[in-house]
């Protein structure tokens, strides 16, 4: 049993309105239901497509992106992306792992084991997992919460607020890590991580009750991320190969990418896969395989992360680290990818973003003083 210092009530989460969804982050945040819209939780997929403007985001920085100009972004008008505070400020390094939302806010989980809501404006600190270093977090629809860390699996079902709700369910396998989560419902989800020093992919399944480490391998090496997509299956990016997961027959199926990318990141947006990786690198799927979409000159060893769509016509990607200015943004017009101008402030480097019902976008990850860091991204 963890023992938290907290305060303050976590509140089933509030269906993503958001079309498509956020992949996860370095580390793994992935799909789910609630936060990324795959995002969701921090992962990708559903919701319906378009979704309110809201408020642009407080704090400094920032500066429009995408625009209104053509008849292909019309509807997508011009989008802000400003800095949001996190009160007390931090001075302890982990970036923001993932994002949920309930009906009392919008909650992230730092790399640290802080958790953070924000009801509008600034990110508050709630609590802390003592001594813990979430790599992931997502929550279900029906309003269950999980996070991961490398050896850890905890949830809570209720009264979330409260230190003695959460359960946490240490792995005993001491050559398993556990990198992503996929989370279908409160009933249904998968720990995503590797074994031994092939990175060979492995999963648990947590059935509502207990979990369980599941009986073979995944098919896979390096599995490093989990969104939802449209079709409410989910999608687990690794080293050469995109895994498609079945929640219905609880299967694994392989599809087939440009080899050895190394990817790590992906999500929805209405009509749209999209896995991404190092370089950067976009790739989006077909019917059964991925095919590479965008990949400009020059090589990074970074990685994009996370992409949250909007509409048919317009999604961002979110990454960092690729150019001397620490590139951070990147956005689809409907046809093409390119980077956006201005990047998205402060961030150096992504682990997360998440689509919110009312249609702000939330990036989490870390500064250049590698302290946790939040930008919103809002329509005008």
């Amino acid at each position: 049993m963890v023992l938290l210092a907290a305060c303050g009530p976590l509140t089933p989460p509030k269906t993503d309105a958001g079309s498509g969804g956020g992949g996860g982050g370095t580390g793994g945040n992935g799909g789910g239901a609630i936060t990324g819209g795959g995002g969701g939780n921090t992962g990708g997929g559903g919701g319906t497509s378009g979704g309110g403007g809201g408020a642009t985001g407080g704090g400094g920085g920032g500066g429009a992106v995408g625009g209104g100009g053509g008849a292909a972004d019309a509807g997508d008008g011009v989008w802000d992306f400003a800095t949001i505070a996190l009160n007390p400020a931090p001075t302890n390094s982990g970036a923001i792992v993932g994002f949920a939302e309930t009906d009392a806010g919008i909650y992230a989980v730092s790399g640290a084991g802080r958790v953070y809501r924000s009801t509008g404006g600034p990110f508050l600190e709630l609590f802390s997992f003592p001594g813990l270093q979430p790599v992931d977090f997502e929550a279900s629809a029906s309003g269950h919460f999980f996070i991961i860390t490398t050896v850890h699996f905890l949830e809570c079902a209720a009264d979330c607020g409260d230190a003695g709700a959460w359960v946490d369910r240490q792995i005993s396998a001491s050559n398993e890590v556990l990198d992503s989560l996929c989370v279908v419902d409160g009933d249904h989800a998968l720990a995503i991580g590797t074994q031994g020093g092939g990175n060979d992919g492995i999963s648990y399944r947590w059935n509502g009750s207990t979990l369980a480490p599941a009986a073979s391998l995944i098919g896979a090496f390096g599995p490093d991320n989990c969104w939802k997509g449209a079709s409410g299956d989910f999608f687990i990016p690794a080293d050469d190969v995109v895994l498609r997961y079945s929640p219905t027959t609880e299967g694994f199926t392989p599809e087939p990418t440009v080899p050895m990318q190394g990817w790590r990141g992906g999500g929805s947006s209405p009509g749209h896969e999209w896995v991404t990786g190092t370089g950067p690198l976009i790739a989006e799927r077909g019917q059964t395989s991925w095919t590479n979409v965008y990949a400009p000159s020059g090589t990074s060893t970074a990685s994009l992360v996370s992409v949250i769509g909007v509409s048919p016509t317009l999604a961002f990607a979110f990454g960092g680290g690729f150019t001397s200015s620490g590139q951070a943004g990147y956005r689809f017009d409907g046809t093409s990818w390119s980077a956006l101008t201005p990047d998205i402030p402060v961030m150096n480097v992504t682990f997360s973003a998440f689509r919110s019902a009312a249609g702000p976008i939330y990036v989490g990850g870390y500064d250049l003083n590698q302290y946790p860091a939040i930008v919103r991204g809002a329509r005008r």
